[in-house]
């Protein structure tokens, strides 16, 4: 995707939570859905996918290159939230079954739209760490 014009911020978090989305079913994980809010708006999960009986929060981070990176921005009170929301998503869901764990996925943009790196770290947190 190139363009002409640079990204806005709001721009480079939704491309990339859909880079996000497309990069993961490309690689197997089933997309159950996107930025889902828990009842009564107590928090949002960018990415829910499936995987190998693992039900998986996928939060993503985009940032334009030269920016700090995300990668270790994720606090422990925010990984135990994002368990605390699966949790609550997989009862809703009746996902009782199933693994669950946390990944943090990395979309790092040109200004102009072209993506220049995606880094996928898996299993930062777990149904263990909530």
């Amino acid at each position: 995707m190139s363009r002409t014009t640079p990204l806005t911020s709001r721009q480079v978090g939704a491309l990339g939570e859909k880079m996000g989305t497309w990069y993961l079913a490309r690689r197997g994980y089933e997309i159950l859905e996107t930025n889902w809010w828990a009842p009564g708006r107590r928090g949002e999960l960018d990415i829910v996918a499936y995987r190998n009986n693992t039900l998986i929060a996928v939060e993503v981070r985009s940032y334009l290159t030269g920016q700090m990176q995300p990668i270790d921005v994720l606090s422990s009170d925010k990984k135990r939230r994002l368990v605390r929301l699966l949790k609550q998503y997989a009862k809703l869901r009746r996902y009782h079954h199933c693994h669950l764990q946390v990944d943090l996925l990395a979309v790092e943009w040109e200004r102009l739209g072209k993506v220049t790196n995606v880094r996928h770290i898996e299993k930062v947190a777990t149904e263990h760490d909530g």
